[in-house]
């Protein structure tokens, strides 16, 4: 019987819109057009009035926050993850962008083993990564390998309204021990494109 390799990614996913320094308040601005403003106070002592209408950006995207998945050198192919399919849905009324922004990574059980961060693994390595594919990838081609720490790695591109697929995709040295477990906790960002 082959023993298989336990790992998980737990995805943290956060929303980001536009981030500034500011609030707003109504006052009435008495110009002559008779039209109430807004002033936007920043950080520093300048006032900026807006006339109009204000209409803030609502990202709304639905993924998992958990995501099991094995690994074994036994698999007949080059990608050697097994995950279950990870939908992420964009519920906006705008273009998104998901992407890693951070990532850790905890081999301690694996007695001396070291990360790739670009799939090519040495004798005691482990690489793995996330790619965008509508069914199981059997191959790393195309994968966006996870590093430890922060990074900008884009996962999808996502129109208003429409959904994606992603899978867990990895490598594995000769000499790691398949009857130990590790962790990876990637930290997903979603931004308006």
């Amino acid at each position: 019987m082959k023993r298989i390799l336990a790992g998980w990614l737990c995805a943290a996913i956060a929303l980001l819109a536009v981030p500034t320094a500011a609030f707003a308040a109504d006052t009435p601005t008495g110009s002559s057009t008779g039209m109430s403003g807004v002033v936007i106070e920043l950080d520093n002592p300048q006032d900026v009035q807006l006339h109009g209408e204000v209409e803030p950006t609502i990202i709304s995207v639905t993924a998992p926050s958990y995501i099991p998945f094995s690994m074994s050198r036994s698999l007949a192919r080059e990608n050697k993850a097994v995950s279950p399919r990870i939908a992420v849905e964009n519920h906006s009324a705008v273009p998104v962008e998901v992407y890693v922004a951070d990532t850790r990574i905890d081999l301690g059980a694996l007695g001396g083993a070291s990360w790739s961060a670009d799939g090519n693994v040495g004798e005691k390595q482990v690489a793995v990564g996330l790619k965008e594919a509508s069914a199981e990838p059997q191959s790393l081609a195309g994968a966006q390998w996870l590093r430890e720490g922060k990074q900008e790695t884009l996962l999808s591109t996502l129109q208003p309204e429409s959904a994606s697929s992603l899978f867990v995709v990895g490598a594995l040295g000769t000499g790691i021990p398949e009857s130990r477990g590790f962790t990876v906790v990637a930290t997903l960002m979603v931004h308006a494109r």
